[in-house]
């Protein structure tokens, strides 16, 4: 899924040449032209069948090993790639454009991302994974912008007049463009109304509500739990523990509070649940979480019988639970008979 956004990154500069011979000028404007790199439900499949080849070879390698047989890896189906689909879309993005991108950088270099200590800004990557907050870019406020999605101002998901709110933005690409100053720049992009029925709206804003309470009763459990383990002295490292992970579409969930923010970055974690009874509870109460932020996303009914995520990708996507990675290969594997 690729959109180029015509008014995303308005840089412009104007060089004049002068010729004497002729007394002319010629003046044109450089500009930086932005695409918008996103997937639908169809990146699924083929970041699986990559991840089952690379986490296999991972595995080999480990077996393999000048030390001989590792014991402690010789479950093949754990994931050894940490953040793979981050690794992946990464890659991906990189190796395509390195190939097709029609302005290279002037001295052969490959094409730098927003991580790079690179002077030309031009020609440059802003990851949705990346979190530093120097390079931090709203994926969602530029796709409602230039007119790509709406972004709904209750629920802040990014909705698509086909897709709904099955879909991702992974990043945005910069590219330098030049023309002549006298080509009229084109027009402003048109931004795309509401498209949601009054049923969905308030469907949508229910679910919204029900999600944003279930993770401040779990944020607030949580703090209990982790005030009277330090009180009696028996925190641990596993039960401290906290990451982040993508809120719905990638977009950014500003407007909603700080504390709301936090519940979308920290609550879900990383999804290593274990089934022990010490865990339990905690695990089943991070479940419930996941579970209402993806009614949230069930709510709208736009794109959703024909562009919803798979079952292990909608999981995945909201608990970073490595099951679903081992499931949906599994389910790979068995749809090609292998």
């Amino acid at each position: 899924m690729l959109s180029k956004l015509p008014e995303a990154f308005a840089t412009t500069t104007t060089t004049t040449t002068t010729t004497a011979k002729n007394k002319t000028t010629n003046r044109k404007t450089a500009a930086t032209t932005a695409y918008l790199i996103g997937n639908t439900k169809h990146l699924w499949p083929i970041f699986l069948r990559w991840l089952h080849k690379e986490n296999r070879t991972k595995h080999q390698e480990l077996v393999h090993g000048d030390n001989g047989i590792d014991n402690d890896h010789t479950d093949g189906e754990r994931i050894l790639i940490e953040d793979p689909l981050d690794t992946y879309e990464q890659s991906a993005i990189l190796d395509v454009v390195e190939r097709v991108c029609a302005c290279p950088p002037k001295d052969g270099s490959k094409l730098e991302d927003s991580s790079s200590s690179s002077s030309d800004t031009n020609r440059m990557l802003y990851w949705s994974s990346d979190l530093d907050p120097a390079r931090m870019v709203s994926m969602a406020r530029i796709a409602s912008c230039t007119g790509f999605s709406y972004l709904d101002p209750h629920t802040h998901l990014s909705v698509h007049p086909t897709f709904g709110t099955w879909h991702s933005y992974r990043a945005v690409l910069l590219l330098p463009e030049e023309f002549e100053s006298s080509v009229l720049p084109p027009p402003p992009p048109t931004v795309l109304p509401n498209p949601l029925s009054p049923l969905d709206r308030r469907a949508a804003q229910d679910a919204f509500d029900t999600a944003l309470d279930t993770s401040m009763k779990n944020r607030n459990k949580s703090k209990t739990k982790m005030t009277a383990l330090a009180t009696s002295g028996k925190t641990r490292g596993e039960t401290a523990t906290s990451a982040t992970t993508t809120t719905t579409s990638r977009e950014e969930p500003s407007g909603i509070g700080k504390e709301a923010r936090s519940e979308l970055s920290e609550e879900l974690g990383r999804g290593n649940y274990k089934n022990d009874g010490q865990e339990a509870n905690s695990n089943l109460r991070k479940l419930k979480v996941a579970t209402a932020w993806i009614f949230l996303r069930d709510a709208i009914s736009i794109g959703r019988e024909t562009y919803r995520f798979d079952e292990n990708q909608l999981w995945y996507h909201y608990t970073k639970d490595s099951r679903y990675l081992s499931n949906g290969i599994q389910n790979i594997s068995l749809e090609n008979g292998s």
